[in-house]
This record gives structure tokens, C-alpha cells and sequence, in this order.
């Protein structure tokens, strides 16, 4: 590509409007010169010749065709003896399940106790709260009894999708 005349006029009028056009080192400032003109050590992507450089591909790669896709086969069989530990895991699990019933029990006993004394003392904000604590804790105590029964449920569901 042929490189444009540079207007000497255009470039002396730059330099007395712009104070400080001095400080820039070399007689070529960010303005001047720097897409057309004379080429040194840098070169603009507007003045470089196009390279010669292969299209782009979006898509699949060459090793991979449609036809031969191999989906791998995986299975999920769960067994508490496969890895070392599991015994000791269920056992923490039958413990927190046993504090979680505790909780629940106390929790029970505790909003019962505040429902019946808000009712006897005619305090409806104490009676309700109470009410709320006892529906809390049995909800609270379903959950748990049904927690290996649902997440079994839930996992088989999930085994049968294909």
C-alpha cells in the first residue's frame, strides 16, 4: 500500500495549538503519522498487508464426527461397605438424626408449654408463637423420620429417568 503525503501545514498548525506537543521526544507524536506515512519499528494494523491466514472454524473438531459420538456407559450403584469409613458415617448420621429428634422433642415440649400459658393468661402474641413452636416441631420430627424414605424416593426417581 503506497503511503499518503503528509500535510506539512496540517502538522505545524497541530504543534502551535497544542502546548504540549514539545514534550513529546521524536518529531512523531500520537497524532502524526501514525497510520500512513513512513513505516519503522511500528507498524499499523491498518498499513500491514492482510497475512496469509487460514478461516476460521466454528463447529466440531476434525477428530470428531457425529457418527462416531461414543457416549460412555455410567452406572451409580451406592454401597456403604465400598469405601473405608462408611460404617462410621452412618453411625454419625443415626447420631444426628437421634440429637435432631431431641431437638425437636424439646422444642415440642417448650411450645407447649408457651401455648398453654398464653391461653390460660388470655396473651394471644405468647399463645400463638407457642402454637407456631408445636407445628415446628412436628414438621421438624416428620422431616426427620421421613428423611431416608424421601431421599431414597427422590434417588430411584432419578435412576429410572433415561
Amino acid at each position: 500500500m503506497p503511503s499518503l503525503p503528509i500535510d506539512q501545514d496540517a502538522h505545524e498548525e497541530s504543534d502551535e495549538q497544542d502546548p504540549g506537543a514539545d514534550s513529546v521526544e521524536s518529531d512523531r507524536g500520537p497524532f502524526r503519522n501514525h497510520v500512513v506515512g513512513e513505516r519503522d519499528e511500528h507498524e499499523s494494523i491498518l498499513a500491514d498487508k492482510a497475512s496469509p491466514v487460514a478461516p476460521a472454524t466454528v463447529g466440531r473438531s476434525p477428530f470428531e464426527s457425529e457418527n462416531n459420538m461414543i457416549l460412555a456407559n455410567v452406572s451409580l450403584t451406592p454401597s456403604t461397605t465400598a469405601l473405608p469409613g462408611s460404617a462410621a458415617l452412618q453411625q454419625i448420621a443415626n447420631g444426628i438424626a437421634a440429637w435432631a429428634l431431641i431437638g425437636a422433642l424439646v422444642a415440642l415440649l417448650l411450645g407447649a408449654a408457651l401455648w398453654a400459658v398464653g391461653s390460660h393468661t388470655q396473651n394471644m402474641h405468647q399463645s400463638s408463637q407457642g402454637r407456631r413452636a408445636v407445628m415446628t416441631s412436628l414438621a421438624a420430627a416428620i422431616l426427620i423420620g421421613a428423611a431416608p424414605t424421601l431421599i431414597n424416593f427422590f434417588f430411584n426417581t432419578g435412576l429410572s429417568v433415561r
